[in-house]
């Protein structure tokens, strides 16, 4: 894997990497403090068996507290290390990092302080304080490759877009239920908090299996990049849903003028037409993180 580090504007960091998992060809960014995006398993050259688990994490962790995100990073290639994400299936290794960062959980008087503070107006910046441990946030997103197959588990994390050989862009839904359980009762690598009494579980069952065809495209990211677009494009006016039909039809038009190109060329040119407005230049502004998967035969 390669991994090239630069600095584009502080505090956030640029990150790229370019990796492959035979059939597929991968191509990410970062710009970061508290993004995180690790890889398990070896690539074609380096692995010992054709029929290895491997994969890609991504976590989106508190992005204004650069601990955070290093305190997760390391906490990831721990694990990674000792083997999770390559041993089980992706909803299985998704459930067992829900049990590995609850273990982590603090409570207050019984009572878990809310996951989404910062996503709510009243608490943003200004009382990040609330949440002083890193392992309280984390949205998070499992893609891992075995053979052909392409295994997604989403936890709060934007749902991933496929460009279809048809010239469809497919949204990959996952299906959430809503509970009223105590919060402390629930794995935390797969939930969000709406607000303190309403949550949002994603069964740790679920994961959604795809293979991908020549010329299609796998596009995940983390909601820093849709949000910058959203709210700092004068396209858009502001608005807040990564649904947007104007979004929507302008992500389906870069991919299909793109496709024939390879996962670094077609990640290259999303930084040269968008990064402008997702890319962090504010200590406000979110991180953005995203990849590119594409089949290489």
């Amino acid at each position: 894997m390669k991994n090239k580090v630069m600095t584009y504007e502080r505090p956030r960091r640029f990150e790229k990497y370019e990796l492959s998992f035979h059939p597929y060809e991968i191509a990410t960014a970062l710009f970061s403090f508290g993004d995180v995006l690790e890889i398990v398993g070896k690539e074609d050259s380096e692995r010992k068996s054709i029929d290895e688990r491997r994969g890609l994490i991504l976590v989106d962790t508190i992005g204004h507290v650069e601990d955070s995100g290093k305190s997760m990073k390391a906490f990831l290639q721990k694990i990674i290390a000792e083997g999770w994400g390559s041993k089980e299936n992706a909803a299985t290794e998704m459930w067992n990092l829900g049990l590995m960062l609850r273990g982590m959980w603090q409570t207050q008087e019984g009572v878990l302080i809310p996951l989404g503070v910062v996503d709510n107006k009243e608490y943003r910046s200004d009382r990040l304080d609330l949440i002083d441990e890193w392992y309280y946030h984390a949205a998070s997103q499992f893609v891992q490759f075995y053979g052909e197959t392409i295994d997604i588990v989403n936890a709060d994390m934007p749902f991933p877009y496929i460009l279809r050989e048809s010239g469809e862009l497919e949204r990959l839904s996952f299906t959430w239920r809503r509970i009223d359980e105590p919060v402390s009762d629930i794995n935390p690598a797969l939930i969000v908090i709406v607000d303190e009494q309403i949550i949002k579980l994603k069964r740790p069952d679920e994961s959604y299996p795809i293979t991908l065809e020549p010329e299609e495209v796998l596009f995940l990211r983390s909601d820093g990049v849709d949000d910058g677009i959203l709210h700092r494009s004068p396209r858009y006016h502001g608005k807040h849903s990564h649904l947007d039909d104007v979004y929507m039809d302008d992500l389906f038009n870069f991919f299909k003028r793109n496709k024939h190109k390879s996962s670094v060329e077609i990640r290259d040119s999303f930084i040269s037409e968008f990064g402008e407005y997702f890319i962090p230049k504010d200590p406000r502004h979110d991180d953005a993180t995203f990849a590119i998967i594409k089949r290489s035969d």
